[in-house]
This record gives C-alpha cells, sequence and structure tokens, in this order.
C-alpha cells in the first residue's frame, strides 16, 4: 500500500502559503453577508442544535454536518461574519495541503507543482473558502475521499483499515452532499476493478464499506435530503441548471457545460483548460486507467443526478469538482509539454504558461481587490449615521434577509423599517407598495441583491419614487445603493379618497 509522505518539500509549502495569503485576506476584508449566506446564518442562529435535523427554511439546503460546525463556530466566536466564515476558511486552508497529498498519489511528479499552484491561485477556491457557505468543505470532503478510495484500490488493507475507509466515508455524507457523488463513482469503478482482475475475496472486502456507505446515505437521505428532494421552489429556482431529458438538447447542453466548468468553478481558460484535461485524460488512460476511473466516475455521476433533477450543474454548487479538473488538466499540462518538446522546447513551457497566466492575473487582482458581492452593511452603515428621528426606511425585498440578519448582529430598531413587497416588474405593484409611505419627508431606500433575471428592477422602483417625490442618490457601491427621498409633495399632490 502506498503511503503519503508526510513531510512536504520547501516548494510545496511555498506554494500553499501563497494560497493561504490569497484565502486570509479575502476572509479578513469584512464584506457583508450576501443574500444566501444571510439565509443560512439566520438558519443557524435561531435554531437549537436539534433543530438543526429539521428542513431549513427560506428554502436553503445544506448538510447537517456542516450546519452543527457552523452552530459551535458561533457560541464559541458569536454572531458575526468572522465566525459563520470560520469553517469554510479553515476547510479552505486544509483543503490546500490535502491537495498536495492527492495530487501526490494520481499525478506524474512533474504535474503536482502546477496542479498546486493552481488549486492555491484558484479564484473560486479562495472566494468560497471565505463564503459562509458549505461549498469550501465540499472541496475538502472530495479530496479526503480521494485521497480514501485511492488506498482502498490498494490490497491488502487490514479489517481496521477498511473499517476506518467505511466509517470516515460514511460520516462525509454528512458534511458534504456530493461526497455521494464521490462515493458512489468511486464504488462502481472499485467494483468493475476487481471483478476484471478476478479478485472475489478484495471484493467481498469492500462490499462491506460500500455498504456503510449506502446505509449512511440512506439515512441521510430521510433524515435530510428528502426534503431538498421534494421542495418545488428550489428545483424551480434552478430548473434551468438541470441536464435535459431530451436527447436533441442533450449534446449542446454537455458541450456548453463542459466549456463552461472549466471557467466557474475552474479559474482556467475555458478552451485550453478543456484541452488539458482531455490531454490528462488520455495520459492517466495510458498510465492508470483505475485513477483516471476514480477521478472522472463523480462526474458521470453528477450528471446523472443533474439528468433526474436531482442536483443542478451551476457554478458554485460544482466547486467539489474543482480539484478534479485541476488535478487531469495539470497532467495533460505536462503531456503537452513532453509531447511539444521534439518539435519546439519552447511550445510547451509557453502552453504551461498561458495555462497559469489567467489564476496568476486574477489572483493578483483578487488580493489588491477583494471581493465584496453586495456589501450591505455599508449602505446600512450610511443611513445610520446620517438618520434622524422619525426617518423611515425602505428595504428592497432581495434585501430582507441581509437586513434580518444585521438587525440582529447591530441590534438595530426595526420598527420604522418597512420591507419592500415582491414585485418584481410589475411596476402597479410597486405604486401600491409605495402609497402607504406618502407624505413621509425623509425616507431611506435601500437596495441590496437587485434581482436581474426578468429587468432592472431598482429603476422600475426610483421611477416610482421620482413620480412621488424628489430623490437623492446617497450611495452606490458594491452592488448596494442607498437614496433619500422627500415624498411630502406626493401627499400634497394625492387627490382626497372621499371614503377617509
Amino acid at each position: 500500500m502506498n503511503t503519503v509522505v508526510c513531510n512536504r518539500p520547501a516548494w510545496a509549502w511555498g506554494i500553499i502559503a501563497i494560497g493561504t495569503v490569497l484565502r486570509a485576506a479575502q476572509y479578513a476584508c469584512g464584506r457583508s453577508l450576501w443574500n444566501d449566506e444571510a439565509e443560512l446564518a439566520l438558519n443557524i442562529l435561531h435554531r437549537p442544535l436539534v433543530g438543526l435535523f429539521q428542513p431549513l427554511q427560506y428554502h436553503q439546503g445544506a448538510p447537517i454536518g456542516f450546519l452543527l460546525l457552523e452552530k459551535f463556530a458561533t457560541v464559541l466566536g458569536g454572531n458575526g461574519e468572522v465566525a459563520l466564515r470560520a469553517v469554510p476558511f479553515a476547510a479552505g486552508i486544509v483543503a490546500l495541503v490535502v491537495f498536495y497529498d492527492v495530487a501526490k498519489l494520481y499525478l506524474s511528479p512533474h504535474a503536482v507543482p502546477i496542479a498546486l499552484a493552481l488549486s492555491s491561485l484558484s479564484r473560486s477556491l479562495v472566494y468560497y473558502s471565505s463564503e459562509a457557505k458549505q461549498y469550501s468543505t465540499d472541496v475538502l470532503v472530495t479530496l479526503i475521499l480521494l485521497h480514501l478510495v485511492y488506498e482502498l484500490s490498494e490490497a491488502p488493507l487490514s479489517l481496521r483499515e477498511l473499517a476506518g475507509i467505511g466509517a470516515l466515508g460514511a460520516v462525509a455524507i454528512w458534511f458534504s452532499h456530493p461526497a455521494s457523488f464521490v462515493l458512489a463513482g468511486s464504488a462502481g469503478v472499485l467494483i468493475v476493478a476487481n471483478w476484471v482482475r478476478r479478485n472475489g475475496k478484495g471484493l467481498g472486502r469492500m462490499i462491506c464499506v460500500f455498504a456503510a456507505w449506502a446505509g449512511s446515505f440512506g439515512i441521510c437521505y430521510v433524515v435530510s435530503l428528502r426534503h431538498l428532494s421534494h421542495d418545488h421552489a428550489l428545483l424551480g429556482y434552478w430548473r434551468g441548471n438541470f441536464a435535459p431529458h431530451r436527447l436533441s438538447l442533450m449534446v449542446p447542453w454537455v458541450s456548453q457545460n463542459f466549456f463552461a466548468v472549466f471557467e466557474n468553478p475552474a479559474p482556467l481558460n475555458s478552451m485550453l483548460g478543456a484541452c488539458f484535461f482531455v490531454a490528462g485524460c488520455g495520459r492517466l488512460l495510458r498510465r492508470s486507467k483505475l485513477c483516471l476511473g476514480l477521478l472522472t466516475a463523480p462526474l458521470l455521476v453528477l450528471f446523472a443526478a443533474s439528468w433526474l433533477h436531482l442536483y443542478p450543474s451551476y457554478g458554485r454548487l460544482l466547486l467539489f469538482l474543482c480539484p478534479i479538473l485541476l488535478l487531469l488538466a495539470s497532467e495533460g499540462a505536462i503531456w503537452v509539454y513532453n509531447a511539444s518538446r521534439p518539435l519546439s522546447p519552447a511550445l510547451g513551457a509557453v502552453l504551461i504558461a498561458l495555462l497559469l497566466a489567467k489564476p496568476v492575473y486574477v489572483a493578483a487582482d483578487t488580493l489588491i481587490h477583494p471581493i465584496h458581492a453586495e456589501d450591505i452593511k455599508l449602505g446600512i452603515r450610511y443611513i445610520e449615521l446620517r438618520q434622524r428621528p422619525g426617518d423611515i426606511w425602505y428595504a428592497y425585498y432581495g434585501a430582507k434577509y441581509q437586513l434580518a440578519y444585521y438587525a440582529e448582529v447591530y441590534a438595530l430598531p426595526m420598527a420604522n423599517v418597512r420591507i419592500g413587497s415582491e414585485c418584481a416588474m410589475d411596476q402597479a405593484c410597486y405604486g401600491t407598495d409605495l402609497r402607504l409611505l406618502r407624505g413621509s419627508p425623509r425616507l431611506w431606500v435601500l437596495l441590496s441583491h437587485v434581482q436581474p433575471y426578468s429587468g432592472d428592477e431598482g429603476t422600475l422602483l426610483r421611477d416610482q419614487l421620482d413620480a412621488m417625490g424628489t430623490g437623492w442618490r446617497m450611495f452606490d457601491i458594491s452592488g448596494v445603493r442607498v437614496y433619500l427621498y422627500d415624498l411630502q409633495r406626493a401627499a400634497l399632490l394625492a387627490p382626497t379618497d372621499p371614503r377617509q
């Protein structure tokens, strides 16, 4: 049985240190919780530990193990963003170390530095290491499982080692939803590999491990996953991100998503990343069919789940695939480098440099300008510093969960806060919603998480307000807008209702 060398070389620690600095800079930037983070945070803060085993509010879904870790983090560190993001941040740092170990197992030696560099610099991996959601832990769990199934493929293993692998895999399902894809795909590959080798004894011992995984998944499904699979609002939200059932639509869907995944969540140029990925698959096909199977089987299981409309194929939900994509692309880069040397010694080096160019540039930009998506905290503080007694707040409906979280954390008085109705692009709805605020001499309008799906709802809301009174743009940064309106003129010009 191959073992992982614990003493990592200095160059590996150097690359890991770069990745750690990038993740720490994003973690420390102090940005607000965005909408999905706030929704999950409200569930965590308002529930006891036992309550986390029940379906979450606001159509949120997260592994129970992750929720428990988040709850413990808030108990120890308070209800602020630092505590809520501590678990993903720790997972992101540990994942860098585990990634090196996994790369050593699956890749040729010269591909390991490239893979580790890509993992360290990946903007998606950096950002989601500082988001209070489960995607960073998905990456760590995937890497741990790739390590485990590789060890499981080695023979012989003692009963104690098999029991440990079975137990760790069973536990992983409770900490990461995509863990099921990795385990199911790996089990299928190992069953086929042992059947081809006619290793009935080894397969029989592995079946016990697979049974532990399947049993854990069954319990997890009954306790947690079945509620998500029956959440029609959640399924409707993601309906455009499932694989189509019609064969005529399947080919363009697969082609589009295959290239897109190298842009997001992977940090690569889509065309270059896809080419190196295919080359990496070809190289592993000749060097180790088992390694290729263990790395690619989760992609096939994921596709099946998407086709069954059980798991969407979309950006952040696919972050767990990022290590697999980077591993295979790095292996392909080394193959291209070696294959091109007889033609031109510089060609392969140039191609590898192009592969690394985008991640390096984006990582440098992220270090200088950390991502501040929907930084509603800035808007709230802006209003707090300038409001006067009697002022009214009107919050766009997309910001209601963010505002609810910060109202609790900052102990904001909500008596004068009005949450807008979900009007989308219905102009009459906004008119009805705002009519109740006529006569307000100072109305603060707070917009965050404005929905882009059907049009600019923020502009439509402002058009209604401009027709009612006089407004000034006070603040516009990081996806958050604040306006101050005087609606007294609307009250003076409004027709008198004879029924009043």
